[in-house]
C-alpha cells in the first residue's frame, strides 16, 4: 500500500480513536479509577477551584503552592475514600470564610462560553457538605483581582499568568512538584483557556490520562515528556514547550539530514537541499519520497511522535512533524525512497545546517515589488515600516492586481494599513472577540464586534489574491481576515495553522515554561477560525511534480487568476 494511503489512514484513524474515546461513558472511566487517583484528582480541582474563586487565596495570601504540597501525602495515604473526603472537607474548613453577597450577579454582558467546574459537585469525589461549602465560595465570594492571572482591558483584553514559581533549583521535582505542574496547567486550562470545548478530548478526562505519567515519571526526559504531551491536548498551534536544558533537543534529535522535507499529496517529500554535500545530492534528489526511517516506517514515526506535537489541525501536525522526522543523534540514518535502493545518508550538527525559516521564507526579496507581469506583490514578512508609503504607491499605483503573499509572519501591519486607505470594506466585519475576567473564571464575555468598516481615501479596485498556507498563523490569519472585508480579494491556498489570539505564557516547576492560546477570536457570524483556519476561497497546494521543477504553483494559480481577471 502506498505511504499516501497509509498516511491519509493513520489521520483518519487518529480521529476515529479520539472520537470513541470521546464516547466513552464517564462513569466507566471514573470505575476504573483507584481511590488514590481519585483522591488526587478531587484535591487537585478543589486546589484549582479555590486559587481562582476563593478571595483569601487569590489575593495571593497563602502560599497555595506549599498548600497543595503539604495536601498530597495526606490524602494519597488516607485509609479510605471517606477518610481522604473528610480530609479535603476539614482542609477547606481552615481556609477563611467568605461571607454572604446576596447583591453577586454575573455581569450585563453576553456570554460566548460558560465554565465547567468538572468534578467540583460530584458526590463521587466530594462529601455533600464539601459541596454546599464550595457552592457558598461560587455564589457568594467577590474577586476584584487576582495574584495568579491578570485581564488587561488596556490591551485588548490580554490574558497574563502571573506569579507561578518555575522552582528552577528543581530540575527533576518529586511527586508533589510534577503533580503540581499537572494541576497548574491543568486548572490555567480550565478556568482560562477559550478552546477548551473545541479540544478533540473532554479536558476533564485529559486528567484523568494524564495523571499515571506525571505520577509514574521516573526522570526529567519522562517528566518534560509528559508536560508536552499534555501541551499537546489543548490541540492549539500557540501551544508548546520550552526548557532551558537540552533534554528535549537531544530527545528530538540533535543531528539531522543536510535537506529538508515537507507533507506534500500526503507523502513525505524532499523538498530543498541545507548543506552542499555532494554525495548526497546524488543519491537524494529534491521530490524523492521518503517510505522508511532505519527500517520504520514514516506511519509508525507519526504515530510515535504525534501525541508530542501541539497543533491546532492535521496541516499544522504534518509541518512539526516534517520538522523533526529526519532527526536523531546518529550520525547516519538509512532511508528508504519509493522507486530507488537503500541508501545510508550522513546526519550533521544543526548548526551546520542551512535551515530555511518559514516563517520568513524568502529574505532575500522585497517586501514590496511587482512582478513582471505588472502585479504589485507583497510579502509582509520582509515588509518595514519605513517603506510602507513607498511600498504602497508601488504595488498599487498602475497595477493590474495585487498579490500579498501570507505564506509567512509579517513584519508589519500591512493589511491594517491597506484596508484603512486602500480597500473598499464591504463584506463583512473582520472578528468577534471573547475575553475572560478574573472576577468569574471560567467565563467568557463578547468584549466587542470589531467594526473597523471605512471609507477608503484611495480605493484600489484590481482583484487582490492572497495566498496562505500551514504557515499562515495567529497575527498573520488576523491581517488575511481584515482582507476578506473587502469583495475584491479571494483567499486561495491550503489549510492555516488555526491559531487566532493572543499567546498566554506561563511556566511549570523544573524551569519549564509553556503556553496556549488566551483570547476567543472567530468569524462574526460565529464560525470558528481557531482548528479550521481562515475561510478559503479556492484550495491550491504545491503538488510532488511541481517541487521537482521549483515551481511556486501557489503564486503561479495567483497570478493566472488576475490575469484571467
Amino acid at each position: 500500500m502506498r505511504i499516501r494511503q497509509f498516511i491519509i489512514l493513520f489521520c483518519f484513524v487518529i480521529f476515529c480513536i479520539t472520537a470513541c474515546a470521546n464516547r466513552q461513558s464517564k462513569t466507566e472511566q471514573k470505575n476504573s479509577l483507584s481511590t488514590e487517583q481519585k483522591s488526587l484528582i478531587a484535591l487537585g480541582q478543589l486546589w484549582g477551584f479555590l486559587k481562582y474563586h476563593h478571595p483569601e487565596v487569590a489575593q495571593g495570601n497563602y502560599d497555595w503552592d506549599m498548600e497543595l504540597i503539604k495536601m498530597i501525602p495526606l490524602v494519597r495515604e488516607a485509609e479510605s475514600e471517606l477518610h481522604w473526603k473528610k480530609i479535603l472537607d476539614d482542609w477547606l474548613n481552615n481556609i477563611s470564610a467568605v461571607t454572604e453577597n446576596p447583591n453577586k450577579k454575573l455581569p450585563n454582558l453576553e456570554i460566548k462560553i460558560e465554565p465547567n467546574y468538572g468534578e467540583i459537585f460530584n458526590m463521587d469525589f466530594f462529601l455533600t457538605e464539601t459541596i454546599e461549602k464550595i457552592k457558598h465560595i461560587l455564589n457568594n465570594a467577590i474577586i476584584s483581582k487576582n495574584h495568579y492571572v491578570n485581564v488587561d482591558m488596556n490591551r485588548s483584553g490580554q490574558l497574563f499568568i502571573t506569579n507561578e514559581a518555575a522552582y528552577e533549583e528543581i530540575l527533576y521535582p518529586d511527586l508533589s512538584y510534577r503533580l503540581l505542574a499537572l494541576f497548574r496547567f491543568w486548572n490555567i486550562v480550565n478556568y482560562f483557556y477559550p478552546y477548551k470545548e473545541l479540544c478533540d478530548q473532554d479536558w476533564n478526562e485529559v486528567l484523568v490520562e494524564m495523571l499515571p505519567f506525571f505520577v509514574d515519571a521516573e526522570n526529567r526526559e519522562q517528566y518534560i515528556l509528559s508536560c508536552l504531551r499534555l501541551a499537546a491536548k489543548l490541540d492549539d498551534s500557540h501551544a508548546g514547550l520550552y526548557s532551558d536544558d537540552e533534554i528535549l533537543f537531544e530527545w528530538q534529535g540533535k543531528l539531522k539530514t543536510p535537506f529538508e522535507v515537507q507533507f506534500i499529496e500526503d507523502e513525505l517529500v524532499v523538498t530543498l537541499y541545507t548543506r552542499n554535500d555532494i554525495y548526497v545530492m546524488e543519491k537524494i534528489e529534491i521530490g524523492d519520497i521518503i517510505m522508511t526511517v532505519d527500517g520504520v516506517s514514516i506511519v509508525d514515526i507519526m504515530k510515535k511522535l504525534t501525541p508530542y506535537t501541539p497543533a491546532s489541525n492535521v496541516a499544522v501536525k504534518q509541518r512539526e512533524l516534517a520538522q523533526n522526522i529526519l532527526r536523531g543523534n546518529t550520525d547516519t540514518v538509512t532511508l528508504i525512497l519509493k522507486g530507488k535502493a537503500e541508501v545510508k545518508i550522513p546526519r550533521y550538527d544543526i548548526g551546520q545546517l542551512t535551515i530555511p525559516n518559514y516563517y520568513i521564507p524568502h529574505s532575500e526579496k522585497e517586501g514590496y515589488s511587482v512582478l513582471d507581469s505588472n502585479i504589485g506583490y507583497v510579502l509582509p514578512s520582509n515588509c518595514k515600516e519605513e517603506e510602507r508609503s513607498y511600498g504602497f504607491h508601488k504595488v498599487l499605483d498602475g497595477t493590474k492586481g495585487l498579490i500579498v503573499d501570507m505564506r509567512c509572519y509579517p513584519k508589519d501591519r500591512v493589511s491594517m494599513l491597506l484596508a484603512n486607505v486602500h480597500l473598499k470594506q464591504d463584506k463583512f466585519t473582520p472578528t468577534l472577540r471573547a475575553i475572560s475576567n478574573v472576577a468569574y473564571p471560567g467565563y467568557f464575555f463578547i468584549d466587542e464586534y470589531s467594526f473597523n468598516n471605512v471609507t477608503p481615501r484611495n480605493p484600489y479596485t484590481q482583484k487582490i489574491i492572497v495566498i496562505v498556507n500551514e504557515y499562515t498563523q495567529s497575527w498573520a490569519e488576523e491581517q488575511v481576515m481584515i482582507f476578506q472585508l473587502a469583495s475584491n480579494v479571494s483567499i486561495i491556498g491550503s489549510k492555516t495553522a488555526a491559531a487566532l489570539g493572543r499567546v498566554v505564557f506561563f511556566d511549570l516547576p523544573g524551569k519549564i515554561h509553556t503556553r496556549m492560546t488566551g483570547i476567543y477570536v472567530s468569524y462574526p457570524d460565529g464560525s470558528n477560525l481557531q482548528r479550521v483556519g481562515i475561510k478559503i476561497d479556492e484550495i491550491v497546494k504545491p503538488t510532488i511534480a511541481g517541487i521537482k521543477t521549483g515551481r511556486d504553483e501557489l503564486l503561479e494559480r495567483a497570478v493566472e487568476i488576475i490575469n484571467d481577471n
